[in-house]
């Protein structure tokens, strides 16, 4: 049976830190989502929250609720969340909230996160070369996706 893997990338630079990033998890994967976002200031992308505020119609607001559901539970999908920023990475989960978003987007689709990956320092030059490390964990995740 033929895998499917749905990627959406946020990223304004082809070849450029995430797409890169996102290519890596591809190579390793079969069924799931990846959802992937450089930060601009402190948030995804403009394109990347566009592409989440079309996903209301996945939600709705009962009436007496305190707040809304989402229409898809649980579709049995794995979802790797990829977003990028200059600053170290450590800083950068505790100061941005695009894994945030990118979380919730992936739930209201109805998957379920399997993993993340932030790069941090990623403006140091242009192209710079993904470390290593990064694109170890990169592979990982996707082989994660294939479990």
């Amino acid at each position: 049976m033929a895998k499917k893997i749905v990627a959406i990338v946020g990223s304004y630079r082809r070849d450029g830190t995430i797409e890169r990033a996102v290519d890596a998890i591809l190579q390793a994967a079969a069924d799931g989502l990846v959802l992937a976002s450089p930060v601009n200031f402190f948030g995804v992308t403009a394109v990347t929250q566009r592409f989440m505020e079309r996903l209301v119609c996945y939600a709705f607001w009962p009436w007496g609720k305190p707040g809304p559901v989402t229409r898809v539970k649980d579709r049995g999908i794995k979802a790797v969340l990829v977003t990028s920023s200059a600053m170290p990475a450590a800083l950068g989960r505790i100061f941005t909230r695009s894994l945030g978003g990118l979380k919730r987007a992936a739930q209201t689709l109805g998957a379920k996160p399997a993993g993340t990956l932030f790069i941090g320092k990623a403006a140091l030059h242009e192209k710079q070369e993904l470390p290593q490390a990064i694109l170890d964990k990169a592979r990982k995740l996707g082989y994660e996706l294939a479990r």
